[in-house]
Formats: structure tokens, C-alpha cells, sequence
């Protein structure tokens, strides 16, 4: 390989390297990422306890019911 061919090949070779280093991540990047996915898992947490809460309390209202209509008609 000749000096020309070598320094174009070169040339080439940074050309896709600062072409792909837009595409590449950071670890500031990651990390802004990572707390942001962290922030929105403590949403989702908080969300799916008072979900949770509130299924346990209407199951417990119709388990009263339901024992309350036999108690009334069974006698």
C-alpha cells in the first residue's frame, strides 16, 4: 500500500469514527437515563400499592356483603 492509499484509508477510517460517535452513548448518556427510569419505576410502585389497596378494600366490601345477605336469609 502506497502513502497516498494509506492516508486516504486513514481518512476513511476518522470519517466513520466521528460519523458513529453521534450514535454512540455516553455514560452521562446512561446515566440520565438510568434515573430517569428509576423515577418512573418509583411512579409505577407507587401506583400499583394503591391499586393493590383498593382491590384488597372493594374485595373485603363484597365479601361482607355476600356475608351479610347469608346471614339475613339463612335465618
Amino acid at each position: 500500500m502506497t502513502a497516498p492509499q494509506a492516508r486516504a484509508f486513514a481518512q476513511a477510517i476518522e470519517i466513520e469514527l466521528l460519523a458513529q460517535r453521534d450514535v454512540l452513548a455516553t455514560k452521562l448518556d446512561l446515566s440520565d437515563v438510568r434515573r430517569e427510569l428509576e423515577v418512573k419505576l418509583e411512579s409505577v410502585k407507587s401506583e400499583l400499592v394503591r391499586w393493590v389497596f383498593l382491590c384488597i378494600l372493594g374485595q373485603t366490601a363484597v365479601l361482607l356483603g355476600a356475608a351479610y345477605f347469608f346471614v339475613s336469609r339463612v335465618r
